[in-house]
């Protein structure tokens, strides 16, 4: 099943245009605001140490947070990412 969503991603993706990385200083490539980066620990799509270990590059001030939830954590535990987005926001 995961396969089938892999190539349905894959074809939805072809024929984006990526803009140029060489105009974008090295400043403006780093996010410098507090975010929150939710992680779904049963993800087979997007795995949760590959996300995590790439955007900690990218951004000063990450938060990360995981559920046990496969790739549509905000249809499998509505509930508690609504619970982590609303104690993220308040602490800002």
């Amino acid at each position: 099943m995961h396969i089938l969503t892999c190539l349905r991603y894959k074809a939805a993706m072809r024929g984006i245009e990526v803009p140029d990385n060489s105009k974008v200083t090295e400043e403006q490539k780093h996010i410098q605001v507090p975010t929150l980066l939710v992680v779904a620990e049963q993800d087979y799509i997007t795995r949760a140490d590959l996300q995590t270990q790439e955007t900690v590059k990218w951004i000063k001030q990450l938060e990360v947070a995981s559920l046990s939830s496969g790739h549509w954590p905000q249809l499998e535990l509505p509930d508690k990412l609504n619970q982590l987005l609303d104690t993220f926001v308040n602490t800002l």
